[in-house]
């Protein structure tokens, strides 16, 4: 009995290493033109030396900014860290010969431009590595909205007014 007990404290009383990865996004509302940011985040990580995933959602929504890729992973000098864009989305490849060794760490950031409205899940998928991957929030979402319509009519009038106004001082300078 003194054993089961013993071993019951020793498996509650151990830290858990739960290499957890989690997707979020800068706001989950936007309109066409404005950045969206894209953060894989892990949380108690084990050390390691290969991971890969990748981030689906729907690009004819948004543009991929490969200039805007980074995070721990980017810095470390890996032997292999690519980031790339795919016709579902985004890929992320790491690998490296000694192992990465921070338990906390933003593995991925990197920056889409809204180019159409609609709406869209961002999903972690196909996550590669030699160790077990648990994940708290897989899946997160944005909606892109059009132009409002207030701003596009207020464009229009002042065009209308620079227009009227060019062709009365034209008309001034002729007569």
């Amino acid at each position: 009995m003194k054993k089961l007990l013993l071993i019951l404290a020793l498996c509650f009383s151990l830290p858990s290493q739960a290499n957890l990865l989690t997707l979020d996004v800068s706001s989950p509302e936007l309109n066409i033109g404005e950045a969206l940011s894209v953060t894989v985040s892990a949380t108690n990580f084990d050390p390691f030396s290969t991971l890969g995933f990748e981030i689906e959602f729907d690009t004819d929504l948004f543009a991929f900014a490969p200039n805007s890729v980074g995070g721990d992973l980017a810095n470390t000098g890996a032997f292999i860290f690519e980031v790339s864009a795919q016709t579902y989305g985004v890929a992320m490849s790491f690998i490296d010969f000694e192992d990465f060794t921070q338990p906390n760490f933003s593995a991925l950031t990197f920056n889409l431009t809204a180019i159409a409205s609609g709406s869209t899940d961002f999903t972690l998928a196909n996550i590669q590595s030699f160790m077990p991957i648990d994940s708290a929030a897989l899946n997160a979402s944005a909606q892109v909205n059009s132009v409002p319509a207030a701003g596009t009519f207020s464009i229009f009038l002042f065009t209308t007014f620079c227009l009227a106004l060019r062709h009365r001082t034209r008309a001034r300078l002729t007569s």
